[in-house]
């Protein structure tokens, strides 16, 4: 059985994952042990507590599963001027991350490894010289992260976010030939695509808009947009249209003039009218999107990922209005589920597609990472002023937030993808008492969300 190591190291949502074939041991997100969230870099605390959860020592691993990230400059093939430069920078304590999905487009080359120093890579890990190095697809792991655990044919796998290797849409169709055929998406478009159609840029930019931190709090603009109106609407859908493949197309050619565009817009408009207006824009374009795709082929189950779809109000929409039996969200439909695709890239390229589609199954829990059973008990036994209190979790939690009382749920293994889906939460009272602005503020200092984002539930006809 191969042992599978997927890496994803990028400027946001970096993680790491163990794989024993099909069956997924670890996987931890870097933030969630930097407390930093969407922490970035290359995820060398990831790596040792997946490896650590697995069991398996560095050298028994089989196969290393990379995205086409930022990773340190001394792991990519430069020039020896630019070796030398990054060299003296290491050794003054900087140290440089560099895309190779960038400088591949650069060199001109089309893969990965002409410009991928492995050698110097598994040296400075600790990893075997002869483990084999795959480098994944982007869209196409967020694809096979939601297709793989969605059983059943005719099935539409899209993804949407704010571009990975070249692309911000792919579109895969598993059908009645139990065939996975690319509509669009792939490596066809790596090294062609100079222009930007992302509606989740554009609500990247709407959230820095608003005065907020683009990747990071798209779900402030989310629940903001309930308050608004949709006044920016127009102007906004002026710039995208829908082609007759069902991709989303505008008339941006780079992202810097999409940003000074929804900037233009948005300047001196309430933040609400602001938010409004791009969640319609997101919601229209992606439901028509989906829907011309649906009219020229048999699709019963829909399965999506990418950033995109961390908006519920997006999920619940596609919920409501397609014509489909089941749908089914990545639970780590961010970049941090690229560990979990990327790895099922290589087996079905491994094993062949007709044993990868043999071997989908439901996805049972996504709680990966660690308990800290142990380190739980000598809190309580060192420090009185935390209390542990019996009983069933959610009901427990329900009883004390009726009365007025604070405390966390802390439970099992900690989860892969979403903050805060029940085994790690805050609770409390929202009563505006001395405690609870304490602990609001407590909050604001941190990089904690203690809200989950809401993963729609499977429909079935």
């Amino acid at each position: 059985m191969l042992k599978i190591l997927s890496i994803h190291s990028g400027p946001h949502d970096s993680a790491a994952a163990v794989f024993q074939d099909y069956e997924i041991l670890a996987a931890v997100q870097q933030e969630r042990l930097t407390r930093k969230k969407c922490a970035g870099g290359f995820p060398n605390k990831a790596i040792d507590e997946v490896l650590a959860i697995s069991g398996f020592d560095r050298k028994e691993i089989d196969v290393i599963v990379l995205t086409r990230g930022s990773y340190p400059t001394s792991y990519l093939n430069y020039g020896w001027f630019d070796r030398l430069r990054f060299a003296l920078q290491r050794k003054k304590g900087q140290r440089r991350h560099k895309s190779i999905a960038s400088q591949m487009r650069k060199h001109h080359t089309e893969d990965a490894h002409d410009i991928f120093l492995k050698e110097a890579f598994c040296k400075e890990n600790g990893f075997a010289e002869n483990v084999v190095v795959h480098f994944a697809n982007h869209h196409n792991a967020h694809a096979l992260s939601a297709l793989f655990y969605l059983p059943g044919d005719n099935v539409l796998a899209y993804t949407s976010d704010g571009g990975g290797d070249g692309v911000y849409y792919s579109a895969r169709i598993l059908n009645d030939n139990n065939e996975i055929v690319c509509l669009y998406g792939d490596d066809r478009h790596f090294s062609t695509q100079n222009y930007t159609n992302s509606l989740a840029l554009a609500y990247g930019y709407s959230t820095e808009a608003c005065g907020f931190r683009r990747n990071r709090h798209e779900g402030k603009l989310t629940g903001l947009a309930a308050y608004g109106e949709p006044d920016l609407y127009e102007k906004m859908a002026a710039h995208f249209t829908v082609l007759e493949t069902g991709e989303v197309d505008s008339d941006f050619t780079s992202n810097t003039e999409m940003k000074k565009e929804i900037m233009r817009i948005s300047a001196g408009q309430a933040h609400e009218n602001i938010a409004a207006s791009v969640q319609k824009l997101l919601e229209v374009f992606t439901l028509k999107s989906i829907k011309t795709i649906m009219k020229s082929h048999n699709v019963e189950r829909l399965a999506l990922a990418g950033g995109a779809f961390a908006n519920v109000r997006l999920n619940k929409l596609l919920c409501d209005e397609t014509d489909i039996k089941e749908i089914f969200i990545a639970p780590a439909m961010g970049d941090e589920g690229l560990v979990i695709g990327g790895a099922l890239e290589y087996l079905k390229q491994y094993y062949g597609e007709e044993n990868f589609l043999r071997n989908r199954r439901r996805l049972t829990n996504v709680y990966w990472a660690n308990e800290y059973e142990s380190e739980m008990v000598d809190l309580f036994n060192k420090d009185n002023r935390v209390i542990k209190v019996e009983g069933e979790p959610a009901e427990t939690a329900a009883q004390m937030i009726a009365e007025d009382q604070i405390g966390a749920i802390y439970t099992g293994r900690m989860e892969f993808g979403p903050r805060a889906l029940g085994a790690r939460s805050i609770i409390a009272s929202p009563k505006d008492d001395g405690i609870n602005k304490t602990l609001n503020k407590r909050l604001q200092r941190t990089e904690f969300m203690p809200f989950a984002p809401y993963v729609s539930p499977t429909l079935q006809n």
